[in-house]
């Protein structure tokens, strides 16, 4: 059975029994920050488990594309480790419990209209304490000797939600392991047994002040399952291991045909190139970059890893970007929007491709350096591992080759060290919140009617102590970047605006309310209107940012506010001045022309016919009975959208673009502003510029420095004002430093000319020259330069006091100078040094002044 049919039976099989198919997410967790990947099927329903939100059907059925760091060095080692993987899922939110979800399993597992899984061939694991499930099994029919009680099967992460487990395994036979079930009993790695279903009982509080037998009940009970589809394939296409599936094996025939070599001949190369590879273009095509810190530096590790695999296969130049191809097309049946991303993903692929080649030479060479002493180090080890991206093995093979011990204790201790801080840094495994009742269990409807009413007379329906809930409400709640609405309720402000789990609005406020109080509630018309200004320029940046730059544009953030917005894309290069000047052209093109804004509610299912693409773009979304479009000029812009905006775009009066930059390695930011707010967002953008400018007139004033003035730059309103003034800066700094460098050979010219006034009355090969003047360092150093080279003297040494500091130079062939600006400096109460022919010194304090010249004419001789 070909792993299109495993999915669609699945999906297909759950989809019958009420659930609702939900589509994979993506693999970054763009609304939790505490995971670098979705790491499992149940990570984006999290938010239904802990109570924050409620879903549409409580019923929910999924594949979703994972990704897993943790056990990369197993990658290729094991018949069954992957960094992306597929896992299936079944869930029930406070739905059906133990007894359905079992028999689903038994009946999708066993029936010939399904999976026909023999019956022998399954092996059973439950909680001990839990007779329930092993009731359930028993009538199904699984023999008393295939159920395995074990204290493993209760799962929990932290406080939050937890239960008791049931895990399916398939025995393969004999031929994989003589050994029986002690295989599953003692948790043995091994290619007989294969866990292929894991079926979570989510029915408990876990508290880690408690027991287990002393956890209280949740209020409502949930079902969270996962089955991997690559063992599922592995079993259903009879394959010895899960790379030779149609998951793996059509890749690694690819690679197989451009290196040249039998994959029999380098299995595990294959094997870890094509598994990072699979992960490198799932994950950048949902928006992940290659950079140095947190998701960005595991992609760049998994990418290391495939290069120097390649290596082995005779790749010495860069070769994955040619294999996205194969990738992509043993993938898209059920994944077809990879192919719109193909070409994005191998420039990606071979710029990070050359940077390594780069980065692997200066590795070598390093190498090279450590083994002159035949013996490398831990240390220098793990410096070959984590800063070049060298792998383990790799790093051995070198060693060997080269006939150089290797402190492989010490690399160990280190790793498991640099393991310890990046668990206490990165959480890969999000802990379910513990659900908060009274919130999960409040579900009095509270309509918002702040569309179209921004005051109305309402009541209070409910109070809890972060807030209160409105019977009907004008204010809105953050959501999809939109800040929320500022006002008053009966006079008082409102501090902020949150959504509950089941849709209200919670309205932090202070003052005392009662329920049933009837107050008066009324948003700041002017602040929502530049928010809705705001929102609407937010969606014209995004579509024209796609139309310039390209399809694989996604949103990474926003923030639509009353006085700015702030967008953050992706992209494979930096924007150029001149095209972030013609998108803003373009944009208030777009406001000129004053497009309409359209806002339609319309059925889900129609949206589904007509607008796929737009709902493909949210994977997120929830959709009711009806999803609101937001269509701008008519199909200039369209987008599902919940936020409020502008009724046409001349609203907007004029966009302005504020800043540009790089946050992240391929994700950038814009920062930009419309409307009223414009000329206060751009004296605040231009005041340091200005602060600056003055700063360096006065500077150059005061020098008495004399250049030609420039014209000040106009303000036009417009991203061109910042970028006159960040030129007006540059231009200026350079006429400053001209002058400033006419001014210094002027000065230093003078005092050569006039040097008979500062050198002593006798000149011999040791000189020793005390100026009692404030001289610019610059001009001094220039004059003992010139000194030392027209007389042709030996060691010069030049004390230049004032009445509050005291300089010391020295250029020297023959004396070691700094050892002697050191010495001078100490009997001075200060500090000094250099090298053997040049040196500088000197003391904040003159206390000690006459001693330290005694010291001096001492040394050189001088009455």
């Amino acid at each position: 059975m070909k792993s299109f049919a495993i999915r669609k039976m699945w999906l297909d099989f759950f989809s019958s029994k009420g659930h609702h198919i939900e589509k994979s997410f993506s693999l970054i967790p763009h609304q939790d920050p505490t995971l670098l990947w979705v790491n499992a099927g149940v990570t984006p329903l999290k938010k239904y488990f802990d109570g924050s939100q409620t879903p549409l059907c409580k019923k929910i059925v999924n594949v979703q594309k994972c990704i897993r760091t943790n056990d990369i060095e197993n990658v290729g080692e094991t018949a069954r480790h992957h960094t992306f993987f597929e896992m299936l899922g079944n869930f029930s939110i406070g739905d059906y419990f133990k007894k359905e979800a079992i028999h689903y399993a038994y009946e999708l597992l066993t029936s010939s209209k399904w999976f026909s899984f023999p019956l022998d061939k399954l092996y059973i694991t439950y909680y001990p304490t839990d007779k329930d499930t092993y009731k359930y099994w028993l009538e199904l029919g699984i023999r008393k000797d295939r159920l395995i009680p074990l204290k493993s099967n209760f799962w929990q992460i932290g406080p939050g939600p937890s239960g008791p487990c049931t895990e399916i395994f398939f025995d393969r036979g004999e031929k994989y392991d003589k050994r029986n079930k002690e295989l599953i009993i003692e948790d043995l790695e091994n290619n007989r047994f294969i866990e292929i279903w894991n079926i979570v009982f989510s029915q408990y509080n876990c508290d880690p002040k408690l027991s287990i037998e002393q956890y209280q009940e949740l209020p409502n009970k949930n079902i969270d399952t996962g089955a991997g589809l690559e063992r599922l394939a592995a079993i259903l296409q009879e394959a010895d291991n899960n790379f030779e599936t149609d998951l793996f094996f059509p890749l690694i025939k690819s690679i197989a045909k451009l290196s040249q070599i039998p994959y029999h001949q380098s299995p595990k190369a294959f094997k870890i190139i094509a598994d990072h590879l699979k992960t490198l273009v799932f994950a950048i095509n949902d928006g992940a970059t290659l950079t140095n810190e947190k998701r960005g530096y595991v992609l760049k590790k998994l990418l290391r890893r495939s290069f120097i695999q390649g290596k082995k296969l005779n790749f010495n130049q860069p070769f994955l970007h040619n294999l996205v191809d194969p990738t992509i097309n043993m993938m898209q049946d059920f994944y077809p929007e990879l192919t719109k991303n193909k070409n994005y993903i191998k420039d990606i692929l071979l710029k990070q491709e050359h940077v390594f080649l780069e980065t692997l030479k200066t590795a070598e060479a390093k190498f090279l350096y450590y083994a002159k002493k035949k013996s490398l180090s831990g240390i220098n080890f793990f410096k070959l591992y984590d800063t070049y991206g060298i792998p383990e093995d790799v790093i051995i093979d070198y060693a060997k080759i080269n006939n150089v011990s290797v402190d492989y204790k010490g690399f160990k201790f280190l790793l498991e060290k640099h393991r310890q801080i990046s668990q206490k840094n990165h959480i890969f495994i999000s802990k379910m919140n513990q659900q908060e009742e009274k919130f999960l269990n409040f579900r009095e409807k509270s309509e918002f009617l702040g569309y179209n009413n921004f005051a109305l007379k309402t009541k209070v329906i409910k109070v809890f102590d972060k807030g209160i809930v409105l019977a009907q409400t004008p204010f809105y709640a953050p959501m999809g970047g939109q800040i929320a609405d500022e006002g008053f309720i009966d006079g008082k402000k409102v501090k902020n605006i949150t959504k509950l789990p089941n849709g209200q609005h919670l309205h932090q406020i202070e003052g005392s309310f009662y329920e049933g109080q009837e107050v008066f509630a009324q948003i700041d018309k002017k602040v929502r209107d530049q928010i809705s200004y705001h929102h609407t320029a937010t969606h014209l940046l995004e579509t024209v940012l796609q139309n310039e730059l390209g399809s694989h544009l996604e949103k990474q953030g926003s923030s639509v506010g009353y006085n700015s917005l702030r967008y953050d894309f992706n992209h494979f290069e930096k924007l150029t001045p001149e095209k972030l000047i013609k998108i803003e052209k373009e944009i208030n093109g777009l406001i000129k022309k004053n497009l309409s804004v359209e806002i339609q509610k319309i059925p889900t299912q129609e949206a589904k016919e007509n607008y796929s693409d737009i709902l493909s773009k949210n994977p997120k979304a929830k959709y009711k009975d009806e999803v609101r479009i937001v269509r701008i000029g008519n199909d200039f812009s369209i987008d599902l959208c919940g936020g409020t905006h502008a009724s046409e775009t001349k609203n907007l009066e004029k966009f302005v673009i504020l800043s540009y930059e790089t946050i992240s390695s391929g994700i950038y930011r814009i920062e930009a502003v419309c409307g009223n707010n414009i000329k206060t967002a751009l004296v605040d953008k231009l005041k340091p510029y200005q602060l600056t400018v003055k700063q360096l007139i006065q500077k150059a004033q005061t020098k008495k420095l004399f250049f030609e003035a420039l014209p000040v730059p106009q303000i036009n309103q417009s991203y061109q004002d910042i970028l006159d003034y960040q030129n007006y800066l540059k231009e200026l700094q350079k006429q400053i430093f001209i002058c400033e460098k006419k001014d210094l050979e002027y000065r230093c010219k003078k005092m050569i000319q006039e040097k008979d006034k500062f050198l002593p009355e006798k000149i011999s090969k040791e000189t020793l020259i005390i100026i009692e003047e404030d001289i610019n360092m610059e001009v001094l150093k220039c004059f003992m330069d010139n000194i030392f080279d027209t007389l042709k003297i030996d060691i010069l040494f030049i004390c230049q006091l004032n009445l509050s500091k005291v300089v010391f130079l020295c250029k020297s062939k023959t004396w070691h100078a700094g050892k002697l600006v050191k010495e001078i400096s100490s009997l001075a109460l200060g500090s000094g040094g250099g090298n053997a022919f040049l040196a500088q010194g000197g003391s904040k304090t003159t206390q000690t002044i006459k001693q330290t010249i005694k010291t001096l004419k001492y040394k050189f001789k001088v009455a």
